[in-house]
């Protein structure tokens, strides 16, 4: 959840002005996959959650019908195996960065 208190406190503009400032520190590399890596992975991250809302409106509108209650569980399975692959992926590259700093 460090993105999320990244976000809440400086917001991605903030992030590239930092990459931006701290250009020819060593770390300008690192910096800079770590600003687009997050701001994919919060893209990423909103696309699941779209997803997944989507999926249980369907749920609840499926009125029964075996075809509309299959697609919308398989919406929902799939939107959250997304989110899980994004936090993973999420995790994995920022101890990777963390290992240039």
């Amino acid at each position: 959840m460090d993105i999320v208190k990244m976000l809440a406190a400086k917001g991605i503009s903030g992030q590239t002005e930092d990459a931006v400032n701290n250009a020819g520190t060593g770390s300008t590399m690192s910096s800079a996959i770590g600003v687009i890596l997050n701001s994919v992975y919060i893209i990423i991250g909103i696309v699941a959650v779209i997803y997944l809302i989507i999926g249980a409106i369907g749920y609840s509108t499926s009125q029964g019908d075996s075809e509309k209650v299959k697609k919308a569980k398989n919406t929902i399975i799939y939107s959250l195996i997304g989110l899980v692959v994004s936090v993973l992926a999420f995790a994995i590259t920022t101890f990777i960065l963390n290992q240039f700093k």
